[in-house]
């Protein structure tokens, strides 16, 4: 079952970063495929990943309050949620949960952010738009491959191990 699970990692993963970075739109059938495909490539007891799961809920539950508190005080506008973040966005990152600890899951969200700048950066140069859409769920999904792929080829394991 785990090989079936980590095709369907890598298979749904790359369906939902074409999709995001063609149509800005993803579809919610390749997101219950991902969670299926998480759950499947899990090897470990299904204690401590639901326990780091829950962990990580509350952590995106704290982040998203914050970010909506700093952006009405902002903005004055209540409508954060799918205008300045994207549901498909979201409900990755709820995906996500059940894959890492707390301490890598925070890193997995900064360095997922850190290379959406990146990009962000890079398209502003060219493009010197006022407003550029970034596609947060395929940079979510590209690094959560490249943490897959480390994973699978070295005795790491995101659930139970601490990256230092």
């Amino acid at each position: 079952m785990h090989i079936i699970g980590l095709i369907l990692v890598i298979a749904f993963c790359l369906i939902i970063c074409y999709q995001d970075f063609t149509k800005r739109l993803i579809h919610i059938g390749n997101i219950a495929g991902l969670a299926i495909g998480i759950y499947l490539s899990k090897n470990e007891d299904n204690q401590a990943v639901f326990q780091n799961g829950i962990y990580n809920v509350i952590f995106l539950l704290f982040l998203f309050t914050i970010l909506y508190i700093y952006f009405y005080l902002r903005t004055k506008d209540k409508k954060f949620f799918n205008h300045k973040m994207g549901w498909g966005d979201i409900i990755i990152l709820f995906v996500f949960c059940f894959s890492y600890n707390l301490y890598n899951f925070v890193l997995f969200i900064m360095f997922s952010s850190i290379l959406s700048l990146i990009f962000w950066l890079i398209n502003y140069s060219i493009n010197k738009k006022k407003e550029i859409k970034i596609p947060f769920a395929s940079f979510l999904t590209i690094f959560h491959l490249i943490v897959t792929a480390y994973c699978h080829y070295s005795l790491f394991d995101p659930v139970r191990d601490i990256v230092l």
